[in-house]
């Protein structure tokens, strides 16, 4: 009983780690291309299918996704109010 309780008291403790270390979402990937592309006047950014993997230096997250029909791929951080495009789309 009492290694079920520090197991379950571990677990609370890394829970929190576990949600501020996670990568955009699709909707933070389609916010941050809208705002990239704003000066093109091509409206929302439709993503879907998303998959980011941190990136091995700075704070940033590798990711990606299918963007227009087409899979892209993408450098994203988070900086103060959202998420960022902050390396190129290929």
């Amino acid at each position: 009983m009492k290694n079920l309780w520090i197991q379950s008291a571990a677990l609370a403790a890394l829970l929190p780690l576990a949600a501020c270390g996670s990568g955009p979402s699709d909707a933070d990937i389609s916010q941050a291309m809208t705002a990239a592309m704003s000066g093109l006047d091509m409206g929302k950014q439709e993503i879907k299918g998303s998959k980011c993997a941190k990136a091995a230096e700075g704070d940033a997250w590798e990711c990606d996704f299918l963007f227009e029909g087409s899979a892209r791929h993408g450098r994203f951080a988070k900086l103060g109010d959202g998420w960022k495009l902050v390396g190129s789309l290929n």
